[in-house]
């Protein structure tokens, strides 16, 4: 039996119009390209990371924490989120992971966005699943 409520957690979607992150580690704006798609948190994480690390000149890892639905972005030196500078700003796709602040984040390794999303709880509980394959019924044939 199934005893907790279901959380969803949906919304991560990237498209043509919001694809690129914008970043500067040192040498001027880098337009990270991420693919579009509709994706799970933790898969548009591994995304942000993959794309992060082949386009710029370190290694990123992004991490997505549900508690607080929030990205965090890490580099082992310090790099700049162009959020309102960079040279795809119409095509950010900072939004969709919480940076929404409107300015660029600047000379850390690391940066944390807001809540990012949405989340759904139903009222109740899921109730017990049962496969169709393994759903038998009685049936007695009937002759007039």
């Amino acid at each position: 039996m199934i005893t907790t409520k279901p959380l969803f957690y949906y919304d991560y979607r990237i498209n043509a119009s919001q694809q690129f992150l914008n970043i500067d580690e040192g040498s001027g704006d880098i337009a990270i390209q991420l693919t579009p798609n509709n994706y799970s948190p933790e898969a548009l994480a591994h995304e942000v990371s993959r794309a992060m690390s082949e386009q710029g000149g370190q290694d990123y890892i992004c991490t997505f924490d549900r508690p607080t639905r929030s990205f965090t972005i890490f580099a082992p030196n310090p790099f700049d989120l162009l959020i309102a500078t960079g040279q795809n700003i119409g095509l950010g796709a900072f939004s969709v992971l919480g940076f929404d602040g409107g300015v660029d984040l600047v000379g850390l390794s690391s940066y944390s966005g807001n809540p990012a999303g949405k989340e759904f709880s139903p009222q109740f509980p899921l109730q017990d699943y049962v496969d169709f394959s393994d759903f038998k019924e009685f049936a007695e044939a009937n002759i007039d």
